[in-house]
């Protein structure tokens, strides 16, 4: 008999020690059972706004506690129901007498009440001032232009802003008031000899505004009047049928020669 064969074996692997936690697995490179790994999760901080949620507490439990909550309510209902009306004078009343509603109450609401009483009361420049620094609030930019077309000096400014404003407030009304305004001037410019003015004027007028074509006529007909006397004369006598005064153009010279 010979020896017997040596048989190749694995030495078993080693037991766990009790207690320990088991070694992770080994995953060869490239083998795409592997995990991937996670990305940590942002954390979302709440404290920023449960701050800002706890000052807004503490500033109404404030309020209301010095004033008491029945008086509180009330107020606040008073402004809501003026507000509505749009009775501005009550508003700026309620804020006068209660500086508190600044702090719970819209920011813009007590500047845009102030400038809309201003413009009830006729002073349009102050009032304009007031609402222009209130950007879209409410209807703050057309009242502000409401206002500084009122105070225009020049009608023609007044006529294109009052244009821009269309229905609002009583801008259809001064609107048509500027126009007969515009069409004065324009008559009184001619009658001075600013026929480019007078002209600038009476083409802003809508096409079929009384008179509007004749005026233009007559502004034209100054070009062929400057050649000679005879044209000179016929411009003259347009200018009396219509109503306006000989331009100091047509000369004193001319007028004795008619």
């Amino acid at each position: 008999t010979g020896p017997l064969p040596v048989q190749n074996t694995v030495p078993p692997a080693p037991l766990p020690v009790q207690g320990s936690a088991p070694p992770p697995p080994v995953w060869p490179a490239g083998n795409a059972a592997q995990p991937v790994a996670l990305r940590p999760s942002k954390k979302i901080r709440i404290w920023p706004i449960v701050t800002a949620i706890a000052l807004c507490l503490v500033l109404a439990l404030g309020i209301t506690a010095a004033v008491g909550i029945n008086t509180y309510r009330r107020i606040v209902s008073q402004v809501d129901t003026a507000v509505a009306a749009e009775d501005y004078a009550a508003v700026v009343e309620l804020y006068d007498q209660n500086p508190w509603l600044g702090k719970v109450r819209d920011e813009a609401e007590q500047p845009y009440s102030n400038g809309m009483l201003l413009l009830e009361q006729g002073k349009y420049e102050d009032g304009a001032a007031m609402l222009a620094p209130l950007g879209d609030y409410k209807d703050a930019p057309k009242a502000a232009a409401y206002a500084k077309a009122i105070i225009a000096e020049d009608p023609y400014e007044q006529y294109l802003e009052f244009k821009k404003l269309g229905n609002y407030r009583d801008s259809i009304e001064r609107l048509t008031q500027t126009k007969q305004k515009i069409f004065r001037e324009a008559k009184g410019l001619i009658g001075q000899g600013e026929f480019a003015k007078a002209k600038t004027y009476l083409m802003g007028l809508p096409d079929g505004y009384p008179q509007r074509l004749d005026y233009l006529n007559l502004i034209d007909e100054w070009g062929d009047a400057k050649t000679s006397p005879a044209y000179m004369r016929i411009f003259a006598e347009d200018c009396t049928a219509l109503g306006v005064d000989i331009p100091p153009q047509v000369g004193s010279d001319c007028l004795i020669y008619f």
